[in-house]
């Protein structure tokens, strides 16, 4: 069925336990041998959506923190396996965009050390035994959602829900837009994807305007992910830079990720003026609208 709310559903709390149940099914399809990197990416997005997804239903879930933190136990180890994926990704993306052969070599030589064999060998065996990990994870977790329920129904918990993450949004990206800090802009693509999350699973309130956030917080959140995978890139020169190469030959490298980083800046700038344009008020109170037109409909 759909990651949304559906007319069928009689509570939030059958909503809930129906759409966790199907994301952790997801997430354990996903888990099969050969496919790791497959794997590993379905199973990060699913803890991701059910994020979203208790996010969403906060108020009323009491046991919203135990949730959380079983998800986050499951989505944290794998995301240091992402990095070491991404970092090779993103020295591939910047050199395509190296204009001088000096940066261009220098990315060759980093790509190279980190793709050897045996530090990828290595890396295999580690990702085959957190998947196995993961999957009694999930599968306790999938135990557990079965009997997860809701206090309250209606709006007074999907729109303080809803309207806690718009708010961490508003609050993150002026931070993020006024001191470039690479934690704030992570900080606020997590609420972002929450955000994404909650367009979806409010979809039926009007789809046509929730599709449309949701693409733009789509679009943002895979903008700030680049500037992450940056970031990322830039600590592990600057930790390890001395195996790569001398501070003159790594400054081109730095030099083009400072510009790239610049550029997403911008764009993360403009796609929040798009998504981020109401007050926290005015944003509440226009999906409480909807949803009453929702309820109605329903009735």
């Amino acid at each position: 069925m759909a990651y949304a709310l559906l007319d069928e559903d009689r509570t939030l709390g059958e909503a809930l336990r129906r759409i966790a149940g199907e994301q952790i099914d997801e997430a354990l399809d996903a888990i099969v041998p050969g496919h790791p990197s497959r794997a590993v990416h379905e199973v990060r997005r699913r803890t991701k959506t059910l994020r979203g997804l208790i996010r969403l239903m906060r108020i009323g879930f009491d046991e919203f923190a135990d949730a959380d933190a079983a998800i986050r136990a499951i989505a944290r180890p794998l995301s240091e396996t992402r990095d070491a994926k991404v970092m090779l990704d993103t020295l591939e993306a910047l050199s395509h965009q190296a204009a001088g052969k000096a940066a261009r070599h220098m990315l060759r030589r980093i790509h190279s050390h980190l793709a050897s064999e045996r530090e990828a060998e290595r890396e295999a065996e580690r990702v085959e035994d957190l998947l196995d990990k993961s999957k009694d994870r999930l599968r306790a977790l999938k135990a557990r959602a079965e009997f997860w329920t809701v206090d309250g129904d209606g709006w007074d918990v999907v729109g303080e829900g809803a309207a806690i993450t718009y708010g961490h949004m508003l609050k993150d990206g002026a931070r993020a837009l006024a001191d470039g800090r690479p934690q704030d802009f992570h900080e606020l693509r997590k609420h972002v994807r929450y955000h994404w999350c909650h367009a979806r699973l409010l979809r039926k309130l009007w789809p046509e305007e929730m599709d449309a956030r949701a693409m733009v917080a789509d679009d943002l959140a895979h903008t700030l992910g680049h500037h992450h995978d940056l970031a990322v890139l830039n600590a592990r020169l600057v930790k390890d830079g001395i195996h790569f190469g001398t501070g003159e030959e790594l400054a081109p490298v730095f030099a083009l990720a400072e510009r790239q980083g610049s550029a997403l800046e911008d764009r993360a700038r403009m796609l929040c003026e798009r998504l981020l344009a109401e007050s926290r008020e005015a944003f509440t109170e226009r999906w409480h609208a909807l949803w009453k037109a929702w309820e109605a409909a329903r009735a």
